[in-house]
């Protein structure tokens, strides 16, 4: 049976079914769902977000996104948008590389990286 201070540090039975938890074992247990929910939020937010460009994209190329190496490999223009930037010099057509001038790409580095990466993207911006 732990002591008091051992309970009070967050040793304690450990869970099998029943209701023996520490506070401490239930807060951090809610702490890390509400990490898994945002975590999974900004996944859904970052596809959100390749999808609406990429239909911009579409629209603003009349739907010339691959130059003919790229069609030539079957490359699925979508990936230009979330991929590497090597394969965007690779594959894309000129009117996707003037676009994307004009339209930063969301890459997982400036959505994931820093509330300053996410924010700059937003505003169109590139940083670094």
């Amino acid at each position: 049976m732990p002591t008091s201070i051992e309970r009070s540090q967050g040793w304690g039975p450990i869970d099998r079914g029943g209701s023996v938890r520490t506070a401490d074992a239930r807060t951090a247990d809610a702490r890390g769902e509400r990490a898994r929910r945002r975590r999974q939020d900004a996944e859904q937010e970052y596809r959100d977000e390749v999808y609406r460009q990429w239909r911009a994209a579409e629209a603003a190329t009349n739907g010339y996104m691959l130059n003919r190496t790229g069609l030539r490999e079957g490359i699925d223009e979508r990936s230009l948008f979330a991929g590497p930037e090597s394969r965007v010099r690779k594959y894309a057509s000129p009117e996707l590389i003037e676009w994307f001038e004009s339209h930063p790409r969301p890459t997982r580095v400036s959505w994931f990286g820093s509330a300053a990466a996410r924010r700059a993207h937003l505003a169109g911006r590139r940083i670094g």
